[in-house]
């Protein structure tokens, strides 16, 4: 088979024909169909990469795809069956060692083994091996049928995946929510949305996309800030998940000073310093600041039925396309494409 492989940082993806991985007690086989390049892709295999990775390793976190072959111990799962790749891998025996699949092998010794010893080739390939617990069925008849996506377009649920745990794991359903990424999934939980940045043309394309949310450009001005957001109406959750450049933001202070009494915030983003926060304010509102890593096994099967139920919606209907296909073959020019091709919804893939 056809796999593209990085043999360590700054050396760029390498077309290789490699062996096809076999079904192991545990494992699956899946047929790639189409996987996220993401616009960070070509920063991630660069010579100062974010996140660390095995060598050789094969990229490709968000995978499309169908059942090629199966392990013994597989009781649900069909050959030929449409999956969706889940990258959030833990170890079974410790499920405290997680690694991202296709993309960082974690912050502890032991992730970084368990990415190299087993997971360390992902879905910039023809076909790729995943955990059994990892692959989840989707209903293609539904899906691709009866609501008439394309299979590229299904990508969007994985993309909405962390969004969804975060919500999830501050207990949101129908409330106004403060955040700036993830809101089709926040929509349809219910939600009502402000969403904060300091791009007004991003945010204005992000109304376009979803008239019923509210938008907010972020001044600088932290108490300004506070009373904009407080005049959308009660703000009962935030979700954030900030960059590390915006270490140095106001929107912290202003997005946790709007909070309403029992308010709940969910930090999920990769700012790497401390940030300020107001102590008494958080205290006499009884406030509840989480951080959440990723998502919990079960909200993948949330999101799905949230998809299949039509009530998430994919593709134009969500607000995203598929802006370009390209195959393996392509992979200097699609990572190029993909670098520069940035906005809410817009997917560029490879499929195989």
């Amino acid at each position: 088979m056809k796999a593209l492989r990085c043999d360590g940082p700054g050396q760029g993806l390498t077309l290789r024909d490699v062996e096809k991985p076999k079904a192991t007690t545990g494992s699956v086989i899946v047929q790639v169909l189409a996987v996220n390049i993401e616009s960070s892709a070509k920063h991630h295999i660069s010579e100062h990469p974010p996140f660390g990775f095995p060598r050789p390793f094969t990229p490709g976190t968000q995978v499309i795809g169908r059942v090629s072959e199966l392990g013994s111990d597989a009781t649900k799962l069909t050959i030929g069956q449409l999956v969706l790749v889940d990258c959030f891998f833990r170890g079974r025996d410790d499920p405290d060692v997680q690694v991202l699949w296709g993309l960082s092998d974690g912050f502890s010794l032991q992730s970084k083994r368990f990415m190299a010893d087993s997971w360390r080739h992902a879905g910039f390939a023809e076909f790729a091996a995943a955990p059994l617990e990892n692959v989840f069925a989707l209903n293609e008849d539904v899906l691709c049928g009866k609501l008439g996506y394309d299979i590229p377009e299904l990508l969007l649920m994985q993309l909405q995946l962390v969004t969804y745990g975060g919500f999830r794991a501050i207990g949101s359903r129908l409330a106004r929510e403060s955040c700036g990424a993830g809101v089709g999934v926040a929509l349809a939980m219910g939600a009502q949305v402000v969403a904060l940045g300091r791009n007004l043309e991003s945010l204005k394309e992000l109304q376009q996309q979803y008239p019923q949310v509210d938008i907010m450009q972020i001044t600088g001005d932290a108490d300004k800030d506070t009373a904009t957001l407080q005049s959308f109406g009660v703000i009962d959750a935030y979700l954030d998940i900030s960059p590390a450049s915006a270490a140095q933001s106001t929107h912290f202070a202003s997005c946790f000073s709007a909070l309403r009494p029992g308010g709940r915030a969910a930090l999920m983003g990769v700012v790497g310093s401390s940030l300020p926060v107001p102590y008494v304010s958080l205290m006499i509102k009884n406030i509840t600041i989480k951080g959440q890593f990723m998502y919990r096994r079960e909200d993948v099967d949330g999101l799905i039925r949230l998809a299949e139920s039509g009530v998430l919606k994919l593709g134009r209907a969500g607000g995203s396309e598929v802006v370009r296909s390209f195959k393996l073959e392509e992979a200097d020019e699609a990572l190029d494409f993909a670098e520069k091709t940035r906005g809410v919804g817009r997917l560029v893939v490879f499929e195989p």
